[in-house]
């Protein structure tokens, strides 16, 4: 009989290893955890410390914000890696917290968990065994992530290199972002939102959507963040990947899509199926290293190559796992990307197919408005950051595009408009987003507008509703987006007094004072 083995260099699991764990998620949330156990302690055995063995008895759970990115997943795998065996696969709950003082969920579930993503200042009222997060009340941070703290705490330096390539990209993410669409931080946060085809109802002839639960969620991260691990721990691919390995992703990639598209149901689903196949065929088959070789970070120690990336998961997968494990877990991040770019392509079809400035139309998502600021006496400003040089007019009209989100079905309405503002109006605008579903706002700002602009609209918001509104900072600057409530945190009010005409009235205000300087 085939055995279950997890060792530096050697992952296979066997089926009775999978009904041991009550299902194949189970086995690869427990199986990760395991495997980056091993690897930390591989040198000497004492590679990382012990939880609190006095709060040992009352954990029950992990906890994280509703909807985690990257590194809260990274901390919980890692704080999962040296908890006892029996605990290797914990229960995870996403929790969305309703009120900073007094939030009954937390009060109830909290005290017997380990908390990522929430903060003792913003912990409803609730005690926990542990918090993790690295923000602070104000935005700012002390530390890059939730992971780099988990590392420090649990983990002895040096880290083998193997976990240590991993953390750089997911504190450079957390931190400073950037990251490529097709990097796993973007594929989670697709995920969270795009529910999945995952069959046919012949009852009211429709196809069946879900979205994947908490525990699902964290097993498919889990295993592409151990496959990384993985491939670097035994050196099947360099941190700067070779002409040789190259090809070699390009042949999984081009495995593992083909895969997809001989057995996905969305071309069923969707009338565009085919010509989005087209499309994605010049990014996945081989031929096309763009994606592997140029997308790089810029940063003060030169150009970091992203690791995290689409093509080299579907190496790594493969490589760590197996064919048929790889083959499961490629067909979910396929699936999500394909359905996040069909529902890309229809929000983009009907917002160009507008032609009614500063007039609100209704839509299958919701509802758009592209209001035109004319006559202001501020210009677009090229970023130093931005490696290609933009060609636009100076004098151009300041714009915002509103949007209101009803839909559930489309999920990346934010996506689409900075694509747009930041293409066909070069940057120089606000976003102004409204979602009903949760009743939140989010203001984002282009990649051209001034930042002394930006700063001095985002300051204003915080002061005029300084309890309703959250924006990070990064290295003491405004990032370019400030929100009011979202999936995790709802503990704040709807904003009442941040709309489109306070918007306007900004843009107005800084041409006047702008004018006036000159």
């Amino acid at each position: 009989m085939k055995k279950t083995i997890i060792e530096v260099n050697r992952v296979e699991i066997s089926d009775q290893f999978i009904k041991q764990k009550r299902g194949l998620l189970n086995a690869l949330t427990f199986a990760s955890a395991q495997y980056i156990y091993k690897v930390a302690n591989k040198r000497d055995r004492k590679g990382t410390k012990r939880f609190d063995i006095k709060k040992l008895g009352s954990l029950q759970r992990t906890l994280i914000h509703k909807n985690p990115h990257l590194d809260e997943y990274f901390a919980e795998l890692f704080f999962r890696s040296i908890l006892p065996p029996n605990m290797k696969d914990i229960e995870l709950i996403e929790h969305t917290l309703m009120s900073s003082k007094q939030d009954a969920l937390a009060k109830i579930t909290w005290p017997n968990s380990v908390v990522f993503g929430f903060s003792k200042e913003e912990r409803g009222g609730a005690n926990a065994l542990e918090f993790f997060d690295e923000h602070k009340t104000d935005g700012s941070r002390d530390i890059s992530s939730c992971s780099q703290i988990i590392i420090n705490k649990y983990f002895l330096n040096p880290l083998p290199n193997s976990i240590q390539i991993v953390l750089d990209e997911v504190n450079q993410i957390d931190a400073k972002g950037g990251a490529h669409s097709y990097n796993l931080s973007n594929l989670i946060k697709k995920m969270h939102d795009i529910p999945l085809i995952v069959g046919f109802n012949e009852i009211e002839n429709d196809y069946i959507k879900k979205n994947l639960t908490e525990n699902w969620k964290r097993a498919i991260v889990s295993a592409c963040i151990t496959a990384m691990v993985y491939v670097y721990e035994n050196k099947l691919l360099s941190y700067e990947i070779t002409d040789k390995e190259s090809k070699k992703v390009d042949s999984f990639v081009k495995s593992s899509f083909d895969f997809f598209l001989s057995n996905t149901i969305i071309n069923q689903y969707y009338e565009g199926f085919y010509k989005l196949k087209g499309k994605a065929k010049i990014n996945f088959y081989p031929g096309n290293k763009t994606l592997i070789k140029t997308k790089k970070w810029i940063t003060e120690n030169g150009a970091i190559e992203q690791n995290l990336i689409l093509h080299k998961l579907a190496y790594a997968l493969d490589r760590c796992w197996g064919a048929s494990i790889s083959k499961f877990i490629m067909m979910h991040l396929w699936q999500v990307e394909f359905q996040f770019q069909m529902s890309f392509e229809k929000i983009e079809q009907e917002i160009k197919a507008l032609n009614y400035p500063n007039k609100e139309v209704s839509t299958a998502f919701g509802t758009i408005q592209i209001i035109e600021i004319k006559g202001i006496e501020f210009d677009p400003v090229q970023k130093e950051s931005d490696r290609v040089k933009k060609n636009f007019k100076q004098g151009q009209p300041f714009r915002i595009l509103y949007g209101t989100i009803s839909n559930p079905q489309y999920p990346n309405l934010a996506t689409v408009l900075k694509k747009i503002l930041n293409t066909k109006y070069h940057g120089f605008g606000f976003i102004l987003l409204k979602d009903k579903i949760i009743n939140s706002t989010m203001i984002s700002n282009g990649t051209t507008v001034p930042y002394c602009f930006w700063e001095y609209v985002s300051k204003d918001i915080r002061n005029i509703e300084p309890d309703k509104w959250f924006q990070l900072l990064n290295d003491g600057k405004c990032v370019d987006f400030i929100l009011n409530r979202t999936k995790s945190h709802q503990e704040h009010l709807p904003t009442d007094k941040i709309t489109l005409d306070f918007l306007i009235q900004k843009v107005n205000e800084f041409s006047t004072n702008q004018s006036v300087d000159n």
